[in-house]
């Protein structure tokens, strides 16, 4: 993929451009599949980038944007020093030629330039020209000069104010959040809304703000006005009216989220109690969009790590479970199977062995809490990765009865049973759980427990077995991808045109096309005759031609498709578009 800047949206592009010519790529590293190097931000970050064939194969990065599935700035960063370094080799990663030999790419029209056109990885002329002539101003002169700049620029008075003042004044903080707040009235329309047109450059002003402002305030010390300063920027994305179809209100979270930790980090305790008790106040209180809630919640649970404030947030756990002693265990009818109650049984579990509890302590906690479904899972994953291969068993067959309300359940723990059974060779137990999952849940196209089944079979008894397939009222397995898998190809002909569906015979095609082209064809011939009357926009008519171009590999099936595209040609004759498709397939 040699195009790579594609796989990022342009505020995130333009970021890692910041980052890599702020020299935050280190340590990169050729490996077997590709590269590594680590990003100084808020905190360093590991990304690895596997290349195939030219261009970018897989990517991934330590950072939580990117544990979230996104291509992150970190990521654009090292693959911009990976392509400086390719190119020094003599080779080229990048976008690709357009038709006139230009180099293309998603960069707004100055991006990545300076005022010359020159490249801004180098230091072109125009930066080397500016610095010259910055050396030549009298002193006097260049303080004149900021702070006529300054009073003609908020941000820049900002800055200035921020990391050069001897401290913060409430007044400072003051002009902080009212340039926060100018940030969305320059971005939006008259009614407060971001649009998709103006969601980028918001981003990139509140990331600008953040690196700004707020490392200004880390780099100086004030790390509770930064707190501050960062937290009003959470709640102000967690409520402005936006369309982030891109992800924006993520991508700035997740800026937050790193900032917080670069503030607790440097705290000391009695500072990391007052932040303690921000995260836990607001954690429920509704002060931004509620699934941005998840982030102050996850702060709360995975950052703080000192043993005072463990304890507390056990017991601020205790408090939201509403738990009393352990004589009984916690109702069925208290959960659901898909409870985020299950989420918090968990964190607390977590915080017990952080805090030394005894293993006795953290079963009983389980035990109490086992009809929750999330409690077994990590309670198979122990046993499995302790190699206590039956009594996984005998939990997950525990499970198919604990949770025979919930059918989806009970198919995953049904098809851990027969890799758990496969392994331990007990082959009677694995025969009758394939037998169970085929009988009572969807297959997938593979039919991979179908064919486990067939293996375990005797002839007579597979032929048992394929008879209760076929007559499944329930279709648990694809009939059409049984028939083809057992060469019921008649069948499988029978059961297509009975469909009456082009994407069924487009799937068997291969199949059946070589032995039976005459009814292929015929198929084919009439599917696009039925389609032709309802068909009313370009890409229906380029549908219909894409199919007459598939009758012409039939027997007599070009001199069919020319029939029926004359009788369009006649039928049809003011859908100029449709006309304009059968020319440009060679049908006119």
């Amino acid at each position: 993929m040699n195009d790579w800047k594609y796989s990022f949206s342009s505020h995130i592009l333009e970021r890692g451009i910041d980052y890599y010519e702020a020299g935050a790529v280190g340590k990169l590293q050729k490996t077997e599949s590709g590269y590594k190097a680590w990003v100084e931000g808020t905190r360093d970050y590991q990304v690895e980038i596997d290349l195939a064939d030219g261009g970018v194969e897989t990517m991934w990065c330590s950072c939580p944007y990117a544990a979230d599935g996104n291509n992150c700035k970190h990521m654009a960063a090292v693959l911009l020093a990976i392509e400086d370094e390719l190119e020094e080799d003599g080779e080229f990663f990048g976008e690709p030629e357009d038709e006139d030999g230009e180099i293309s790419g998603n960069l707004s029209e100055n991006s990545g330039k300076d005022g010359n056109g020159k490249g801004k990885h180098g230091h072109g002329s125009l930066e080397q020209e500016l610095e010259a002539a910055i050396g030549r101003i009298p002193e006097k002169e260049l303080r004149e000069l900021v702070k006529e700049l300054a009073g003609e620029n908020e941000g820049l008075q900002n800055r200035i104010l921020t990391q050069y003042a001897s401290g913060v004044s409430p007044r400072q903080m003051a002009r902080l959040k009212k340039e926060l707040e100018n940030i969305v009235y320059r971005n939006s329309d008259r009614h407060g809304f971001v649009g998709w047109q103006q969601a980028s450059g918001y981003v990139r002003d509140i990331e600008r703000f953040l690196d700004q402002q707020v490392g200004g305030l880390i780099g100086k010390g004030c790390l509770m006005e930064a707190f501050e300063l960062v937290n009003a920027v959470f709640i102000q994305v967690g409520n402005v009216d936006i369309d982030d179809s891109g992800g924006e209100t993520g991508i700035l979270a997740n800026s937050c989220y790193e900032y917080w930790q670069e503030i607790l980090e440097n705290c000391g305790d009695e500072e990391k109690k007052k932040l303690f008790v921000w995260f836990e106040k607001n954690q429920n209180a509704g002060i931004v969009i509620d699934y941005l809630e998840e982030y102050i919640q996850n702060f709360l649970y995975d950052e703080f790590h000192d043993q005072g404030l463990l304890q507390q947030k056990l017991a601020a756990l205790d408090e939201e479970l509403g738990d009393g002693d352990f004589d009984e265990p916690v109702p069925r009818s208290r959960w659901s199977a898909y409870g985020n109650q299950a989420d918090k049984v968990l964190k607390r579990l977590e915080i017990m062995e952080e805090l030394g509890a005894s293993q006795e302590e953290i079963q009983a906690w389980k035990r109490k809490y086992w009809t929750c479904p999330s409690i077994r899972d990590m309670q198979l994953e122990e046993y499995l990765e302790a190699g206590r291969l039956k009594e996984g068993v005998a939990l997950l067959k525990e499970s198919k009865e604990l949770d025979q309300d919930y059918s989806r359940l009970v198919g995953q723990h049904s098809k851990k049973l027969i890799g758990l059974y496969q392994r331990l060779g007990m082959n009677r137990e694995y025969k009758e759980e394939l037998i169970f999952q085929i009988s009572g849940f969807y297959q997938g196209s593979d039919l991979e427990f179908v064919k486990q089944l067939k293996k375990l079979c005797t002839p007579e008894e597979w032929a048992s077995f394929r008879e209760k397939i076929l007559q499944d009222e329930h279709e648990h397995v694809s009939r059409y991808g049984f028939l083809a898998y057992e060469g019921m190809y008649d069948e499988l002909l029978e059961a297509v045109l009975k469909s009456n569906s082009a994407f069924n015979m487009d799937q068997y095609e291969k199949l059946l096309g070589g032995k039976f082209p005459e009814q292929v064809r015929d198929f084919y011939a009439a599917y696009v005759r039925g389609r032709a009357e309802s068909a009313s926009s370009r890409s229906h008519y380029q549908e219909l031609v894409k199919y007459l171009k598939r009758l012409c590999k039939y027997p007599d099936g070009k001199k069919l498709a020319e029939q029926i595209a004359g009788e369009w040609k006649t039928a049809y004759r003011r859908r100029p578009a449709m006309q304009d498709e059968l020319r440009k397939g060679g049908f006119v």
